[in-house]
């Protein structure tokens, strides 16, 4: 079934898991809250044996979080999500240095600037390695 961990499904998936989510997008941001608990509560057991996709969901979860301004929440669905992705996909992966981008944001907007610049310079290192060999193979 290795047709069946491609990004196009993890999207799929991350939509369907968080369809009651955007569902209440028109809705006062307590219900699409409530939405988002819910979701976030259910991921541990439901994908322990698919990581990239509880990390894709984490990701989705925390970047939802993190626009209505509920930033502690926020950093935990990030952190794991990242979590997630660097074991599954390595630090140089571009799904890795997004989450690795949103969280650095996350951190700069809580005025954590020092673990934003310390996230922020990984993340440079680590796209520069991805992006070097790229270019001197040209």
């Amino acid at each position: 079934m290795s047709g069946c961990s491609g990004p196009k499904t993890r999207r799929l998936i991350c939509r369907v898991w968080l369809s009651s989510a955007s569902a209440y997008a028109y809705l006062p941001s307590s219900w699409l809250r409530t939405a988002l608990d819910r979701a976030a509560a259910r991921i541990e057991g439901k994908f322990a044996n698919q990581p990239q996709v509880q990390a894709a969901i984490r990701s989705t979860i925390g970047r939802t979080y993190y626009e209505l301004g509920l930033f502690p929440e926020a950093t935990m669905q990030l952190e794991k999500a990242l979590d997630l992705q660097r074991r599954v996909s390595g630090p140089e992966n571009p799904e890795t240095l997004g989450i690795m981008n949103n969280l650095g944001n996350l951190y700069d907007d809580e005025g954590k600037y020092a673990e934003a610049e310390a996230l922020d310079n990984l993340a440079l290192e680590s796209s520069a390695a991805c992006l070097v060999p790229r270019i001197a193979t040209r």
